[in-house]
């Protein structure tokens, strides 16, 4: 099903980027759980986050950032989630599943 909202097109709820990764990922045998508008949120200094995916059977999550200006919106906010959930993992990916560094 596909929606359009606020000018993004919308693939079962999901960004077109978040169903790329999740459709790459099912490919290489991934089992990923997206987690929505309704999933789990981390208290982050005031403010909630919530990743894009979650691995199934593992304590990875998985941020999909679109476009490099999205990455850089938000990396401090991804850095902020690393250091008060140390015993958890996030990865900033790419669409195309290439993990993208963060200092």
């Amino acid at each position: 099903m596909r929606n359009r909202l606020r000018g993004t097109f919308l693939v079962n709820d999901m960004t077109a980027a978040e169903f790329a990764f999740q459709t790459i990922m099912g490919r290489k045998g991934v089992r990923l759980k997206w987690i929505g508008k309704n999933g789990t949120r981390f208290a982050l200094n005031g403010t909630t986050y919530r990743p894009d995916f979650h691995c199934v059977g593992t304590r990875t999550y998985y941020e999909v950032a679109g476009t490099r200006q999205a990455y850089h919106a938000n990396k401090e906010k991804y850095a902020m989630f690393r250091a008060t959930y140390p015993n958890l993992t996030l990865k900033v990916v790419r669409p195309d599943g290439q993990e993208i560094q963060i200092p």
